[in-house]
């Protein structure tokens, strides 16, 4: 046949990976990613230039508007919603790209879920998640009276040994 052309998919079509949250998988409609840096602005009287002073990297968040379509949707659309309540963290992927760039581990915000009658069989989850580090806590610090305290005792158990072992006389 002459004439017919086939078109290949989209490079980025070929990219696309299934999104999912906790397992669960669902269709994407879009996705923002934010990020950013944390500044406090200073403004000093009589200072016509203000200071900024870079406090870290702001936390990512993610917002995404998913979809559950199909026959058993209302089976995966409960399996998301409760995927979406259990408490602490979890990996959310998305569809698009570099699976090392859109996948971060989250704990969710808020989420909502729409259904209409118009569209039996189908239903929007909107989704807010922020990323998950270690709380202040866990980070791990040197104690130095901890370590004061055994230098001390280094010292003492030297002093006691070298006064308890003959010196040769």
């Amino acid at each position: 046949m002459a004439g017919i052309m086939t078109q290949s998919p989209a490079p980025w079509r070929l990219a696309l990976i299934p999104a999912k949250f906790r397992g669960v998988d669902f269709h994407m409609e879009n996705a923002v990613f934010a990020g950013g840096r944390r500044i406090a602005v200073h403004e000093y009287p009589k200072r016509d230039t203000p200071y900024g002073e870079d406090l870290g990297r702001r936390a990512r968040r993610l917002q995404i508007v998913g979809y559950i379509v199909g026959t058993d949707y209302h089976q995966r659309r409960d399996l998301l919603k409760d995927a979406l309540e259990i408490e602490g963290a979890g990996l959310v992927r998305v569809q698009q790209g570099d699976i090392n760039f859109w996948s971060l581990n989250v704990v969710v915000e808020h989420f909502s879920v729409v259904e209409t009658r118009e569209r039996g069989g189908y239903c929007v989850f909107e989704m807010g998640f922020v990323e998950v580090g270690i709380t202040g806590s866990m980070i791990i610090t040197t104690s130095t009276q901890q370590v004061v305290n055994d230098a001390a005792n280094n010292v003492d158990k030297q002093a006691e040994t070298s006064f308890n072992t003959p010196s040769g006389i």
